[in-house]
């Protein structure tokens, strides 16, 4: 019995931690079409991820409440209009153009922005 514990004990050699390990590279067509494999996949998941980052509106229209915001949107809403008709004038006449462009350009903004974005990203033009 000793010889046999002896030889099992001879033979079993402790691993290698150090090892070094070569990668072997694959072909980028390989590597390419599955990237493009993996991102053209269709799931219900990445379906609404990609409509809820398109369209941020659907995400938080269904928790807007009404009666309770509706209010301080309109005032927002009427205030910001006061301020940007005499803003986009002024503008559009320290440019040379016509007034009526400097109304389009404000206002197409931001009806054009709205489902697009939240109030921050709609920011643009002569506000």
């Amino acid at each position: 019995m000793e010889e046999v514990t002896k030889i099992t004990e001879t033979t079993l050699a402790p691993p290698l931690l150090l090892e070094r390990r070569v990668r072997q590279r694959q072909p980028k067509a390989t590597v390419l079409k599955s990237k493009l494999k993996q991102s053209m996949t269709c799931s219900v998941p990445r379906v609404r991820s990609t409509l809820t980052g398109f369209f941020p509106v659907v995400r938080w229209l269904p928790k807007y409440k009404l009666r309770e915001y509706v209010w301080g949107d309109v005032m927002s809403g009427l205030i910001i209009g006061i301020i940007l008709v005499p803003q986009a004038i002024a503008y559009c006449l320290l440019a040379g153009v016509e007034p009526i462009y400097g109304l389009y350009t404000s206002f197409y903004c931001q009806h054009h922005l709205l489902p697009h974005g939240d109030v921050q990203t709609c920011l643009c033009g002569n506000l």
